[in-house]
């Protein structure tokens, strides 16, 4: 039987825990010998089970995760893994790294929930914590009094979200006592909200030798400035600055970067036609305005999200020395000529995954759907096919017939292992049912659900990658 640690090796990337944080402090107890199976899983497993079980969202009006909107008083994990019996009780008591995340929020602390707060807080033991912070135009005493509280516990912080709504700043007294060695643990810090906010009191952050990623401001939304950081340290860089010289400022002193997502850009006052940066370790890139790849150069790059216009992506990639080696394409509301795209492609032979969101006309049009059609096809190691169609233009069955063709085991031709395609109204019936029996994984959504999957591709609120 393989080991523990064999089996978290098959983790994914994204777990939020690593071998080394699943520490459980129960004692191991023999298993019974009769009773339900469940009760011989070993403390070990159990605690890698608790780890995956998905948490329910809180939601504006609770920190504390429920069930539901109806059953506001129903705790959600982890609270809910001791109401089973008193062996996964205990096993949860024993467990600090699951009561690791606090969220607080300024202006709907009850004492319920600053009590329920300081009950996780003492059962966090010494583990590293995953604070959300939520400020608003006021805040109670108990929001005061625990946010405090947590400041005295700032060597342990491993992740911060600051998020801010209403007229109130990021500022507050208890942040005041921090100095240079405070966060000696701080990999990730994140800045959101409604708004942009004036962060020149937060110099503390320059200090944390641990921080890795950082975001600054919400997707689409208000900047953040301006803030000291240790940008030759991080790899990790997403930020909504509409200014395109703020950008290159920061990844000027950033060379060390693995991922990078400029959400802005856009303003014309700067002149950066001067500026030419190179980030030797980027391996993602996602980019707001294409034409700002032309001051860019990224030889390591493995994946690339473009939104726009694609005259500027082939031409960055064969000056970045990245054609042959890019694996990741995702093009996002693209409004460009079919044989503009089959160029692209046809230089990007080395594509694993690719992700076209076209503006009409149409981007898999007939001629598309012939070039990817095997055994002379573009693009033959292409594992991941994702395409939307929210007019419903596409010819569905010309589709199913590419990704057959597709599934033939072919020499020199990978066989597809995910095909979404996102719809209107539509819905793929025969289609879609085809692709089905080809014994892949197949996402195929109408609509607001498949409007909600093609945001998500960017994945900007996706900052932890990996934790160590």
């Amino acid at each position: 039987m393989p080991t523990f640690a064999t089996l978290m090796s098959f983790a994914p990337p994204s777990l939020a825990l690593s071998v080394s944080s699943l520490i459980c402090t129960a004692p191991m107890q023999p298993p019974p010998e009769s009773g339900p199976p469940i009760t011989s899983i070993p403390s070990e497993i159990l605690c890698y089970i608790f780890t995956l079980v998905p948490v329910s969202p809180r939601t504006d009006s609770s920190p504390i995760p429920v069930v539901g909107p109806r059953g506001s008083r129903v705790l959600s994990g982890p609270w809910i893994f001791g109401q089973v019996c008193s062996q996964w009780r205990a096993l949860a008591l024993a467990f600090p790294a699951l009561w690791t995340p606090l969220t607080i929020f300024a202006t709907t602390l009850t004492a319920r929930e600053y009590n329920l707060l300081h009950v996780q807080l003492e059962r966090t033991r010494e583990a590293p914590l995953d604070l959300h912070i939520r400020f608003a135009y006021y805040s109670g005493k108990e929001f005061d009094t625990l946010l405090h509280d947590l400041v005295n516990h700032s060597q342990r912080w491993r992740s911060l979200h600051f998020e801010a709504d209403g007229s109130r700043a990021f500022q507050s007294e208890a942040f005041s006592t921090l100095g240079p060695d405070s966060l000696p643990l701080l990999q990730e810090l994140v800045f959101g909200g409604t708004r942009a906010d004036t962060l020149t009191k937060y110099d503390f952050f320059k200090d944390a030798p641990a921080l890795r990623r950082v975001v600054l401001g919400a997707q689409g939304g208000a900047q953040v400035w301006p803030i000291v950081l240790p940008w030759a340290q991080l790899t990790v860089y997403k930020a909504t600055y509409p200014q395109p010289a703020k950008h290159f400022h920061i990844l000027a002193l950033a060379s060390n970067l693995v991922e990078c997502d400029i959400d802005g850009g856009y303003s014309q006052r700067d002149d950066i036609s001067h500026v030419l940066c190179t980030l030797p370790k980027l391996r993602r890139l996602a980019i707001s305005k294409p034409s700002l790849l032309r001051q860019l150069r990224a030889p390591a790059l493995q994946s690339l999200y473009s939104v726009g216009p694609v005259e500027d992506v082939l031409a960055f990639l064969d000056s970045s020395g990245s054609v042959s080696t890019l694996r990741e394409l995702t093009l996002s509301e693209c409004r460009v000529p079919t044989h503009e795209l089959l160029d692209l492609f046809g230089r990007t032979h080395g594509l694993i995954k690719l992700a076209v969101d076209p503006v009409s006309p149409l981007a898999f049009n007939k001629t598309m759907l012939s070039a990817f059609m095997a055994p002379d096809c573009l693009c033959k190691n292409l594992g991941s096919i994702s395409v939307t169609d929210f007019k419903d233009e596409l010819d569905r069955h010309a589709f199913a017939d590419m990704i057959a063709s597709r599934c033939q085991n072919l020499p020199g031709i990978r066989r597809p292992y995910f095909v979404g395609v996102y719809s209107g109204r539509v819905r793929m019936k025969t289609a879609g049912h085809r692709i089905r029996e080809l014994g892949m994984e197949v996402e195929l959504m109408t609509s607001r659900l498949g409007k909600q999957a093609v945001r998500d591709w960017r994945g900007y609120s996706n900052v932890t990658r990996e934790r160590s």
